[in-house]
């Protein structure tokens, strides 16, 4: 006898804040949260793998060492934009496409 589990029943609402974010779109292709410890509060969509918890506290880290104020850091290539901050004793990794480079490749 199996059983079938509700995986929506079971999201808390971070997570599903999290979820809500990147299926509205507005080019967010993924988020995650961790907290000080680096330990996962939350991810989804393109953010939702191993080590993207760890990369984004040693990012946000590392870059404290330039600056102790409140910072933002932003990673960018051709199609993408990774942007890292710190709220609330939380830092959040947000994927997202960069819209700039479509816009202005098509003209």
């Amino acid at each position: 006898m199996s059983t079938v589990v509700d995986v929506k029943a079971r999201t808390d609402p971070f997570t599903a804040s999290l979820e809500k974010s990147v299926a509205d779109g507005k080019g967010i292709k993924g988020v995650v949260a961790v907290d000080q410890n680096g330990l996962c509060v939350g991810a989804t969509g393109s953010m939702r793998f191993d080590a993207a918890a760890g990369l984004t506290l040693s990012v946000m880290q590392r870059s404290k060492k330039l600056d102790s104020g409140t910072l933002s850091v932003e990673i960018e290539t051709e199609s993408r934009s990774i942007t890292i901050f710190h709220q609330n004793e939380i830092t959040f990794g947000v994927d997202s496409d960069k819209k700039e480079a479509k816009n202005g490749s098509e003209s």
